[in-house]
């Protein structure tokens, strides 16, 4: 299992800020521990605001 870099980590939760993801979002994303799970987490983010 491969460990997330703080600054990926860093820039997904701005990204998920910057784009009112809301607190739920932020909370996942901080939890996250790898670079696959912040992925999953921002495209599910990304399919719910849109509605898809």
């Amino acid at each position: 299992m491969n460990k997330t870099e703080p600054t990926y980590k860093k820039q997904a939760i701005k990204a998920a800020k910057d784009l009112r993801y809301g607190d739920e979002i932020i909370k996942k994303l901080k939890a996250a521990s790898t670079d696959g799970e912040i992925e999953r987490i921002m495209i599910g983010a990304r399919k719910e605001i849109n509605g898809k």
